[in-house]
């Protein structure tokens, strides 16, 4: 009983702990993928709506003979035709987590990239 009335008094103490706990793995996760990039050819796919945060780009992009896919929100003066080139920011460990940057198109002097992407961007980046 008296666990209840302590949760009934501090349920927003747990909550806030939840949220704390999401936010510090998705942080966690963001980090790892700055300090583990590599880059690489992506391909545009597709579009969807999200009721929060709007529309949302597909693409799919490949590392070392494997394909991956991935969706981020759209860019300003981005290129909107599917199959549209542009640099792919992915963690080498784990290319599963990535981004797309879509205003950086890959110029067609560049063919393909290296199986297993750039260290650095093969086009400046603009954040």
């Amino acid at each position: 009983m008296a666990v209840l009335n302590w949760l009934r008094a501090y349920w927003w103490v747990l909550l806030l702990l939840v949220v704390a706990f999401f936010w510090v793995l998705a942080q966690r996760d963001t980090d790892l993928l700055t300090q583990r990039a590599k880059y690489t050819i992506g391909y545009l796919t597709g579009s969807h709506y999200s009721v929060k945060n709007g529309k949302y780009f597909d693409f799919r992009f490949a590392v070392a003979d494997s394909i991956y896919q991935g969706s981020s929100l759209s860019d300003k003066g981005m290129a909107t035709a599917n199959g549209s080139r542009f640099v792919v920011q992915y963690d080498s460990l784990h290319p599963a987590s990535n981004v797309g940057h879509f205003a950086q198109a890959i110029p067609a002097s560049i063919r393909q990239a290296p199986a297993n992407g750039w260290r650095k961007p093969p086009v400046t980046l603009s954040h």
